[in-house]
């Protein structure tokens, strides 16, 4: 015997009978079981008789209408190619708008604050420049 097998016996031993393992082995399960089982499985024969219901009640196209319906497929498959392409296009477009909407604030809003901090930093300068040299000429 394995030490799995002597820790553990439970784990090796074969699962109880079940109605579901009785049947596959070709055992009857008592009238419990039976009835047990019909139970839980009620609720779902009202379901499925009314699907049944709905079925038999859905009226077959005629045979004229199903024609037509098929002769306009090449039509669809070819309107649903196009909507692929329109899609294809506008997605394109959108990377393009993104790209140049980009590129415009990289070069205009990012360009014309560069050109501002560097007229901002010469004026400043020029000004301590002029401060310095007025300052010079009041000391005379």
């Amino acid at each position: 015997m394995r030490v799995a097998d002597a820790k553990f016996p439970e784990a090796f031993s074969p699962p109880p009978p079940t109605t579901t393992t009785m049947l596959m082995t070709g055992g009857e399960p008592d009238a419990h079981a039976k009835t047990a089982t019909v139970l839980a499985a009620a609720p779902e024969f009202a379901a499925v008789a009314s699907q049944l219901s709905a079925i038999g009640d859905t009226p077959v196209p005629a045979p004229a209408e199903s024609a037509r319906l098929v002769a306009l497929l090449p039509r669809l498959q070819r309107a649903e190619e196009a909507q692929r392409r329109q899609e294809a296009r506008i997605a394109e477009l959108r990377r393009r708008s993104v790209d140049a909407l980009e590129g415009w604030y990289r070069l205009g809003v990012m360009g014309v604050n560069d050109c501002f901090a560097e007229w901002d930093e010469r004026t400043a300068r020029v000004e301590r420049a002029v401060v310095r040299k007025r300052a010079e000429l009041e000391d005379r």
